[in-house]
């Protein structure tokens, strides 16, 4: 997982540097182009690989339309409403009670383990009231590993590998990277 992310990571880096220096020489270099970290450190190892090349092609600092390109943005609220993925962070629960207006109560299932489970033959109403109590397969030992071990959840993973992904995708983004490290009650 840590290998994917830093190979998207990067992917997508190098892809916006690409399209923003395109857009630069559409457009013009970002206003404080000159003086900046581009002009004053060409060989900044925070610049995109595709950056430094076309710089050295040029023989000066290759304009850029943007002075960053890339965060990984808090999407918590923004992925319920999609129905998307919650970025780089594991699923918090594989089902649990979402509470609505005037105080309802609906369940809410990970749609790609009902998928799963349904398909392989282990959906029950009783393993979700057991979900909807402990929001994660670790301690049901029932289920066969290979699901317990890919349908992890955010408690069921270490802060240290919490950290390893964050730190996967910063070592490709120019900004911020938004994630939660989930720490159990004892620490």
């Amino acid at each position: 997982a840590f290998l994917l992310a830093r190979t998207l990571m990067r992917f997508v880096k190098e892809a916006s540097w690409q399209a923003s220096m395109e857009l630069a020489r559409e457009r013009g270099p970002f206003p404080n182009f000159e003086g900046s970290l581009f002009t004053t450190h060409p060989d900044h190892p925070y610049f995109a690989t595709v950056w430094r090349e076309e710089t050295r092609r040029l023989g000066r600092p290759a304009p850029i339309r943007n002075a960053t390109l890339t965060t990984l943005a808090p999407t918590g609220t923004i992925s319920i409403i999609a129905g998307a993925s919650g970025g780089i962070e594991p699923l918090f629960s594989l089902a649990f009670h979402r509470q609505v207006l005037e105080g309802e109560k609906l369940v809410e299932i990970h749609p790609y383990f009902r998928e799963t489970a349904e398909r392989e033959g282990f959906y029950s109403t009783g393993l979700i009231d057991r979900l909807l109590q402990e929001g994660t397969l670790r301690d049901i030992p029932d289920l066969p590993d290979r699901w317990r071990r890919l349908f992890l959840c955010a408690h069921d993973i270490g802060p240290e590998h919490h950290l390893k992904m964050q730190a996967a995708f910063q070592e490709f983004c120019d900004n911020a990277v938004s994630k939660t490290v989930n720490l159990p009650h004892s620490a």
